[in-house]
Parts: C-alpha cells; sequence; structure tokens
C-alpha cells in the first residue's frame, strides 16, 4: 500500500513547494523546506523574495507623523508594540514622535546586531541601558529580545512572538512593528515570514492606513493582524550627515573594534576629523572607544585638538574625513560631568559609536556635526 503524505504548498502563488529545480514554480531552499513537518502552507522563493520587495518599498516611505497619528487612535489593551532598535548605534536616543505613539500602550523591544559586539557583549548592561534610556521618557517595556540573524537568537525570538501574540499574554491584540533606517526590521520580517503559518483565511497585503500611512499587514489567528509600519526618520544620526563612502567606513561590518587607554584632565581623543572627545577636568581613568573597525583615532592634547582637528580636514591623515564639514562651525559641543561614583558610564554618539569609562569626577566634551544627537547612559558594555 502506497505511503500517503500532504503536499506543502505557497501561500502566496499555491504552488506545490519543491526542492529540487530553481527554475520550476513552487522552488524553496531545501533548508527551509525540510524544516517543515506540521506547517501546511509557506512561502515560495519566488514569491518570498516578491513580498522581501514590496517589504523594501513600504519602508522607503518616511512619515513619522502619519505613523503618530495612526497610534492614537489604538486602544491600548488591544495593541503591543514591537520597538526595533540597533544595539550598536541605539545612543539613548528615544525621539519625541516614538514617545508619542508608544506612551501609555504596551512595549516590547527587539535589539538587533548584537553579534556586533563579539566577546564585548553583556547582556545584562545592554538591558540596563535600554531600560534606563526608555524609563527616562516614561516608557516602562514589557519585554526586552536581543538578537542577531546570524544566529539562532532571532529564530527564538520569533517563537517567543508565536508564544506571546497567538497562544499566549497578548492573545487577541494587534502587533505594530515600528523602527528607525537601518535598524534590522527587514531582516526581523523576513525571517518571520519564512517561518510564517497563516492559519486565517486573509492573505498578507499592503495597505494604506488612514489613507497617508503604508503598511504590510500580516494575518494572525482570532482576526488580529501583525503591521510592519515604515521607518520613522533618522535624521538624529552620524549616518544621515555624510557621503555614502564615509557612511561606509562608519558602519560596522563583522564585530566592533575598540580603543582603549588612559584618560586625564587635558587629555582628547580625535575621531578622524568628524568628532572628538575632551576630557578638560578630571582623575586618570581607563577609557573604551567602541565603534567602526574602519574608524581612526588619535590621542592628543586637548589644547591642540582644534589645530589637529582641522589640518586633518585637509591632509586626510586619520580617517574618517567628510567633505561635508569644512569648518569648526559645521560641529557643536557637549558638556558632560560625572560624579566620583566608579559606576561605569558611556557617552554615545547616534550612528558614530560609544565611549565607556568609570565615574572619577570628570568633566568631558564630546564634539560632533550639529545635528547628531548625543547621550549620556549606563554603560552598555
Amino acid at each position: 500500500m502506497g505511503q500517503g503524505r500532504k503536499v506543502l504548498r505557497c501561500i502566496r502563488c499555491g504552488e506545490a513547494l519543491q526542492s529540487t529545480n530553481p527554475k520550476a514554480k513552487g522552488y524553496i531552499s531545501p533548508e527551509f523546506l525540510n524544516e517543515q513537518n506540521e506547517i501546511t502552507a509557506i512561502y515560495c522563493d519566488e514569491c518570498y523574495d516578491a513580498i522581501s520587495l514590496i517589504n523594501a518599498r513600504v519602508q522607503s516611505t518616511h512619515d513619522d507623523q502619519a505613523v503618530v497619528s495612526y497610534f492614537k487612535k489604538l486602544r491600548k489593551d488591544r495593541t503591543v508594540i514591537l520597538y526595533v532598535m540597533d544595539l550598536f548605534s541605539f545612543s539613548g536616543l528615544i525621539d519625541e514622535d516614538f514617545v508619542a505613539l508608544a506612551k501609555g500602550k504596551d512595549v516590547v523591544v527587539v535589539g538587533t546586531k548584537r553579534k556586533l559586539f563579539g566577546n564585548y557583549f553583556n547582556a545584562k548592561k545592554m538591558e540596563n541601558c535600554i531600560i534606563n534610556a526608555l524609563e527616562e521618557k516614561g516608557i516602562k517595556p514589557l519585554k526586552i529580545y536581543m538578537v542577531d540573524k546570524n544566529d539562532k537568537s532571532i529564530d527564538d525570538a520569533i517563537e517567543a512572538f508565536k508564544r506571546h501574540f497567538i497562544d499566549g499574554d497578548f492573545k487577541g491584540r494587534d502587533a505594530f512593528m515600528v523602527g528607525r533606517k537601518n535598524s534590522g526590521k527587514t531582516t526581523l520580517i523576513g525571517s518571520f515570514l519564512k517561518k510564517y503559518n497563516n492559519q486565517s483565511n486573509e492573505n498578507i497585503n499592503v495597505e494604506w492606513l488612514n489613507k497617508n500611512l503604508k503598511a504590510t499587514i500580516i494575518p494572525l489567528p482570532d482576526g488580529n493582524k501583525f503591521y510592519e509600519l515604515p521607518d520613522l526618520s533618522n535624521n538624529n544620526s552620524i549616518i544621515s550627515k555624510v557621503e555614502k563612502p564615509i557612511q561606509y567606513l562608519l558602519i560596522p561590518k563583522g564585530t566592533i573594534d575598540t580603543h582603549g587607554g588612559s584618560l586625564k584632565g587635558g587629555d582628547a581623543v580625535q575621531i578622524g576629523s568628524i568628532a572628538g572627545i575632551e576630557v578638560t577636568e578630571g582623575d586618570s581613568t581607563y577609557y573604551k572607544y567602541y565603534c567602526s573597525k574602519q574608524v581612526e583615532v588619535k590621542k592628543v592634547a586637548a589644547s591642540k585638538f582644534n589645530d589637529s582637528f582641522k589640518n586633518n580636514m585637509i591632509n586626510k591623515l586619520i580617517r574618517p574625513v567628510s567633505s561635508n564639514f569644512i569648518t569648526m562651525l559645521d560641529f557643536e559641543v557637549f558638556e558632560f560631568v560625572f560624579a566620583k561614583d566608579g559606576i561605569y558610564h558611556e557617552i554615545a554618539a547616534e550612528g558614530l559609536g560609544f565611549i565607556v569609562f568609570k565615574g572619577v569626577g570628570q568633566t568631558i566634551r564630546i564634539c560632533v556635526p550639529k545635528g547628531v544627537y548625543v547621550s549620556s547612559n549606563l554603560g552598555r558594555a
């Protein structure tokens, strides 16, 4: 007697799934097809790529106010916000638009790119840094997940999503995924769709909400929806202030680099000619600066910082140097004063990196291009 089995089909085009002929309809990579034992339908590679392209187009639209306006009408007991943040470039910046839409609602944080930290990753410190930054704005996260696309943590987060939103404590609510540009939303939604099992009678759609907010809408059981919204703007990041070749240098690949050494009052660190750190007063203590491996730093005397900075703009001996910044008037300076508390603090510039140190009663000035957000937080590493 012949053995029967259910034929798995693509939930978008309806073709029977197969992993033998990449040019034929219904093809899916063998590693994904072999994992599907109980799922009744998933995407073939062609449809998955099409959905990913739609998703990319949705993310290309930036309208923060449209997002905020839409959230004002949502009920807390029917809504959960999935806030996606890049664990490296996150500087403690919780912009006003996000605060406006998140206040009074339940927030789950998904921190991405954790493998950038390599051996420096400390989950507890990172979690405390995130909680501290959010609670200062009146937002208390319900849960925090920290994931990376290159390990099983992203699969664990997706399984947790299923438990909480489909069978668990968030059942009966709509989920809304928001995040800034380059936060990792595309990777998360792509991984989710690969494992998605549509148990409803509806299809995934791209729709306009309130006629001015485009979103990808994924049906969940019991009539609820998972909305992926357009990116929130990233205007306060240094990435938005520099040319593409400089962006390439600033965005870490693989793992982040560290530059360590002792600094005391009168010392400074020059970061190419795009930023600088000056210790104007304070005892000597050890500092670690975390940044992309493509970024070069140089220790100088604080009294010679401006001259060294301007000279490097011309001669470009220490990278990166951006042609967008011509004089020191293109920069602004922030000053932070720390107590002798022995606690690990950090100062971060959005999209550039962060410096970690113990509080020994020092005063530190940070020089960055105008418009770049700078913050002081608990040390995340």
